[in-house]
């Protein structure tokens, strides 16, 4: 039963028939998050790590904070508006910040071991901002909650986000094989960032794959959304049995 509820062809099928309501509210919170980057463009390679980071801790955060609340709410039936979905997370943002620090710190450490605790933890810990956001956990109890949601449906959560990572991967290799040509410049080293961000392969390849990421950003969500409901729903029903 859970295998088939959290079949990829089950959750695409759920995510558009669900978004088409609420796509244009949330790719307005999407804009900080996926276009407004594009203004970082032209900083020094060794500076950006600092840019991106600072930069990921605060708007970028607050901003998905709110489209996860968002897309939580009105899945939901429970009508908000973005900007009340902005109160809401700017209400709890010094938490979200903590948490996703000690997230960062907590998958950098494992994917720099071994490949697999990293993408095995990835799915545990991957529901931790909304066990604070929708669920108003502290920020280790958010940590818990999401292992104790994610408990027994790591191989289907697994394949499920494999599905959501090649659907949002493949296109922008493609557009990376697409521009490459023209510049005469290798797909494969333009997809993977290695050259300078001045050059006009780069820069449009940068802003192409940004505003693909803008319209898929949404339809990505409300499918990480409908998989944590799921989750919250299977919960509920082994309360209820035992």
């Amino acid at each position: 039963m859970t295998t088939q509820l959290l079949a990829p062809g089950h959750l695409l099928r759920d995510t558009f028939t669900s978004v088409k309501t609420i796509y244009r509210s949330l790719l307005s919170l999407y804009i900080p998050i996926s276009i407004l980057p594009l203004l970082f463009i032209g900083i020094p390679k060794s500076s950006r790590p600092i840019v991106d980071i600072i930069y990921s801790l605060s708007i970028s955060l607050l901003f998905s904070g709110a489209a996860i609340f968002y897309a939580y709410q009105n899945l939901n039936h429970r009508e908000v508006t973005p900007s009340q979905s902005l109160k809401i997370v700017i209400s709890k943002l010094i938490q979200l910040i903590l948490l996703r620090a000690l997230l960062i710190v907590i998958l950098a450490v494992a994917f720099f071991l071994l490949v697999i605790p990293g993408i095995y933890l990835s799915i545990r810990f991957f529901f931790a901002d909304y066990g604070l956001l929708i669920e108003n956990y502290s920020t280790t109890n958010a940590i818990k909650r999401s292992w104790q949601l994610t408990e027994n449906h790591e191989w289907s959560l697994f394949f499920a986000f494999f599905v959501q990572f090649l659907a949002t991967v493949i296109p922008v290799l493609l557009i990376a094989m697409i521009i490459s040509p023209f510049f005469q410049v290798s797909s494969f080293h333009l997809f993977l960032g290695r050259l300078p961000s001045f050059e006009s392969a780069s820069t449009i390849f940068q802003g192409a794959s940004a505003i693909f990421a803008w319209f898929i950003g949404p339809i990505s969500l409300v499918y990480s959304t409908i998989i944590f409901m799921i989750l919250q729903a299977l919960d509920r029903q082994n309360l209820n049995e035992r």
